[in-house]
């Protein structure tokens, strides 16, 4: 290649990934519902005609369904019958591959001189989109149908005429059809402006010179990718972590294990030996697996390495039959948002076996989500819902503390919503809003602490509440400490007060409070070895409480200041530093 080609193929590709952070912008900024506007539940993407990801895409958990996704579009309307014009919907999550049912996708083919070149796509998770439960994804689920109403793949636009039958069809299904029509329109409207802009890229640069840079650009981060397996030591490493239970509240732990080999410049996950699919919704489909294999990946070699489809001709994936991680359907997957930051947290766990300078402990994964709902007539002449990701904390490391209050993993592109956004649409009212004491994990690194949100509802509301790490606690390494595990507890702070499980469903009444917390992260290497001064910096913070500077690291803390030679006696007797 010659140097002005490759000066071309790199503006090229630049140009590129500047539009489709854009798209990202833009989606957000055009969404009705405070879950995309606020929370950017919600990511863009461009894939090439063979449906590769061509690069980093808004939500790393979003960036492997269309693949999958275009693949059942060739299959029930043929290649050759997808036209200039067309938009394909689908939020089925055995047919488009997306992960769970309140997440929509919208594909919109691109064309240029009657050649299809490409797909503009999006994604957003819904307030709401039907079954059985406000806020879909029922944690009691037993079958997909009760997750969500369910839309197979669908052409919504025939050469730019939109179904309006569709419409109506969504329109009464969901709970709150103003938001979800409105968050639709916002992907659909993206996806339509950003093929405009590709087109115009094609006519600036040429169809065959932009084609070319995508080949490039996948060729490339091949290579890279290949390089960066290569420096690792070949061999095989296993590790097994377990979720709460089936993803809905009770029942007994879930094993998830993985097999990983790496041989030269390729790598293979075996999942064989994870416990069968769940009669409840903890299942996770291909499309999430493969995001949590590229997260552990990605964070082990640069968080700034240009992934794309390229990476994964050197990967190899392998499953036992209808396991958790490979479900057939009708499984339901509503929970598998909480499922796979504990797969995310394996997968680091054993892939930095072949990297142990960057050692990890597990983060606090994700601190669940709430929906609440209020009739028509509440909030406005229809349903509203209310639907909130709350993060959790990162973990301890070999390189220093964990972060808190934070997203984590593949969910890290999503943002707290606001006290005041929240208060304004909702008949809602946050009494705290706080960090969590003791959350992170002890450490000579500490994990990251969880927060605290106690809410008030000011009219009656039903709360679809669902979480993971409430009974099994995020893992500490090299010596490190578990982080504490999260809650949810009605009436907190009154004799009424009581504490639950992980996911649930409440009926509320106008004055009721209710608390959630997600779980601190695992804390790395031996608290005894932390710096006094550093236990003492948490004390005054407020993160680490006395008793447990004492109890987890061996420091006395009097008068605001370590007292050194009581501490050394106590990790002394102790055993530590």
């Amino acid at each position: 290649m010659t140097l002005a080609a490759s000066f071309n193929t790199e503006i090229i590709r630049t140009k590129f990934q500047s539009m489709v952070d854009e798209m990202n912008v833009l989606l957000a900024r055009s969404a009705y519902s405070t879950l995309m506007r606020e929370s950017r539940d919600c990511s863009y993407e461009f894939l090439d005609a063979e449906g590769r990801l061509l690069g980093p895409p808004g939500s790393l958990i979003h960036g492997y369904s269309f693949q999958h996704f275009i693949g059942s579009v060739w299959r029930v309307y043929g290649r050759d019958d997808i036209k200039p014009g067309d938009i394909y919907i689908s939020n089925h999550p055995y047919e488009s591959f997306v992960h769970h049912a309140p997440d929509l996708a919208v594909m919109t083919p691109v064309f240029h001189g009657g050649e299809l070149v490409a797909y503009s796509c999006s994604a957003a998770h819904k307030p709401d989109f039907g079954g059985a439960m406000p806020g879909s994804s029922y944690s009691r689920a037993t079958e997909l149908i009760q997750e969500g109403f369910l839309l197979p793949i669908i052409r919504y636009a025939r050469r730019g005429r939109v179904f309006d039958e569709f419409t109506r069809l969504i329109q009464t299904n969901v709970r709150s059809p103003h938001l979800v029509l409105g968050d639709m329109n916002s992907q659909i409207g993206i996806t339509k402006a950003a093929a405009k802009r590709m087109t115009g890229l094609l006519d600036r640069f040429g169809k065959q010179a932009v084609l070319d840079a995508f080949n490039i650009t996948l060729d490339g981060t091949e290579k890279l990718f290949k390089e960066y397996l290569s420096a690792w030591n070949d061999g095989t490493f296993s590790g097994e972590a377990w979720l709460d239970d089936d993803g809905s509240g009770t029942g007994d732990p879930v094993r998830l294990f993985v097999t990983v080999t790496k041989k030269g410049s390729t790598i293979e996950f075996d999942f064989n030996g994870t416990d069968p699919q769940t009669r409840g919704p903890a299942n996770m489909v291909i499309s999430v697996v493969k995001a949590c294999v590229t997260f552990a990946l990605v964070s082990l070699i640069d968080p700034n390495f240009p992934f794309n489809d390229g990476m994964w001709r050197s990967i190899t994936l392998r499953f036992g039959e209808r396991t958790v991680v490979s479900p057939q359907y009708p499984s339901p997957v509503g929970n598998c948002t909480q499922s796979m930051h504990r797969l995310i947290d394996l997968l680091v766990e054993v892939v930095g076996k072949f990297q142990p300078e960057k050692g990890v402990a597990h983060s606090g994964g994700s601190g669940g989500t709430l929906a609440l709902s209020w009739p028509a007539g509440v909030v406005g002449p229809h349903p509203y819902t209310h639907y909130e990701i709350l993060g959790a904390a990162t973990a301890g490391s070999n390189r220093g503390d964990g972060e808190s209050g934070v997203a984590t993993n593949s969910s890290s592109n999503l943002f707290l919503a606001p006290i005041e956004i929240i208060e304004n649409a909702a008949p809602l009212r946050l009494r705290r809003f706080e960090m969590v004491p003791d959350s992170g994990g002890p450490g000579k690194y500490r994990g990251g602490l969880s927060y605290r949100r106690i809410y008030e509802v000011l009219d009656p509301a039903k709360l679809n509440r669902r979480a993971d790490r409430v009974k099994k606690p995020s893992s500490g390494s090299d010596g490190g400490k578990p982080g504490r595990t999260g809650e949810f507890a009605l009436h907190p702070g009154t004799e009424r007060e009581e504490h639950f499980g992980g996911s649930g469903f409440y009926d509320l009444e106008a004055g009721d409070t209710f608390a959630v917390a997600g779980s601190g992260a695992g804390g790395y290497g031996d608290p005894s070895e932390r710096d006094p001064e550093l236990v003492l910096r948490d004390v005054l913070a407020g993160w680490v409480t006395g008793e447990a500077a004492r109890r987890d690291y061996g420091v006395v803390i009097d008068g605001g200041a370590v007292d050194a030679e009581a501490t050394r006696a106590l990790r002394s007797r102790n055993g530590g530093a």
